[in-house]
């Protein structure tokens, strides 16, 4: 077999993985989708996971930037997400199975990888705590993804280059601390229902060890019941996936239905929506990461229902987005609104902190603001797109806050 067939293999691997997920795309999709035997396949690769492996490597391979500065980083990984946008997707959302043991090479490019990023990040942010650096690290890489998954009549060169300027100004911005920040322990809450109680549960174990890896009697196990009790509830372990989408889907809502009522103007209704998504995916970890990583676990019909959910959701977004900055076209603020949403959602996967939201949504802020002011400015031929602006943080989180108590 030559290489160009290996490169085929993992290219339309790649294809697969990003629009459905590792998770749920077979051997055998793959094979009919290459019009091979299986043989021919399993020369090369023995397994699924060993594919995948070889399509994380080509995505490290893709943004490699050894011994960079934070520009040159970023750069280097907005070229592969408009050269290889299927590898930068399965890479940001899939690379969580990489093995090891098995495959200890591929693990030790990506720690490689990501050392040399919160390197260059330190360079610019020597005052970010180490905490801060793996935060917004996050939130970098799941800009990049969403940019990878942009329509070229976003902005193509320009829209990359003002995404270029908020992904800088992004990482340098102060790090915002606070003295007593809200707490996010619930005071009160109504006695769930056992069905609730199955969710709630199933929620935690997905959030915390994937859907693939969770049993149903797992399920039943953390509530306290036989695993076949789970099915007088809910009748296909699919069937619990599809109510924590729809349930987090209905945070998002609520959050941006909250921020909007209670904003004095497009600006403030900016600021309220990143904010608001912030605490929300602080008190909900599990249930966001659920929502950002779990996709593939999905059928067809549910994926599509949920996936048009979620753009109506980033409308909302990009409707205030437009409205203050009113050249930006709508594709291009859907753009940058989705941006904006997934570094939330993903800097905060890991971390249930209330200053970890705090500095995430305060950063975030500085990263949507750069990004369409630096995209309108080149739109009027003002500023040259490719220069650093300084932006300073313009969200109060605290202050916030403390006005809803």
């Amino acid at each position: 077999m030559s290489r160009l067939d290996r490169d085929e293999i993992v290219q339309t691997a790649a294809t697969l993985f990003a629009a459905r997920g590792y998770t749920t795309v077979s051997v055998a999709d793959i094979i009919d989708q290459l019009g091979c035997t299986p043989p021919r396949l399993y020369r090369r690769f023995p397994s699924k996971l060993a594919l995948l492996h070889a399509v994380l490597a080509a995505a490290i391979t893709r943004q490699e930037c050894t011994g960079c500065d934070l520009d040159k980083y970023i750069a280097a990984a907005l070229k592969a997400a408009v050269d290889s946008p299927d590898l930068v997707i399965v890479y940001a959302r899939d690379r969580r199975w990489i093995s090891p043991i098995e495959f200890g090479d591929v693990a030790r490019r990506a720690t490689d990888h990501d050392t040399g990023w919160r390197t260059a990040i330190i360079a610019v942010a020597p005052s970010l705590t180490p905490f801060a650096v793996m935060i917004r690290h996050q939130a970098i890489s799941a800009i990049i993804a969403a940019s990878a998954v942009a329509p070229r009549v976003a902005g193509g060169a320009r829209l990359r280059a003002a995404f270029t300027v908020g992904m800088h100004n992004m990482i340098t911005a102060p790090y915002t601390t606070v003295d007593s920040a809200p707490s996010l322990a619930r005071r009160w809450h109504v006695r769930p229902t056992r069905r609730q109680e199955i969710l709630d549960a199933a929620i935690t174990l997905f959030g915390e060890r994937g859907y693939e890896d969770v049993r149903v009697d797992d399920v039943g196990k953390a509530v306290g019941i036989a695993g076949p009790s789970v099915f007088q509830h809910f009748t296909t372990k699919q069937q619990i996936l599809v109510a924590a989408f729809d349930r987090g889907i209905t945070q998002l809502m609520i959050a941006a239905s909250t921020a909007l009522d209670s904003s004095n103007n497009a600006e403030d209704a900016l600021q309220r929506l990143v904010s608001g998504l912030a605490e929300t995916a602080a008190r909900n970890r599990n249930l966001l990461s659920v929502l950002v990583r779990e996709a593939g676990g999905l059928d067809e019909p549910d994926r599509e229902r949920i996936g048009r959910l979620r753009r109506d959701y980033d409308d909302i977004w990009a409707a205030v987005i437009s409205q203050i900055w009113e050249e930006l076209n709508a594709d291009t603020a859907q753009a940058i609104a989705r941006a904006g949403s997934e570094a939330v959602l993903s800097g905060l996967g890991f971390a249930d902190y209330p200053s970890a939201a705090v500095d995430l949504a305060t950063s975030t802020l500085t990263f949507i603001t750069s990004t369409a002011s630096t995209f309108e400015n080149s739109l009027q031929r003002r500023v040259p797109t490719t220069a650093p602006i300084q932006t300073r943080p313009i969200l109060d989180v605290v202050e916030l806050n403390q006005k809803k108590s």
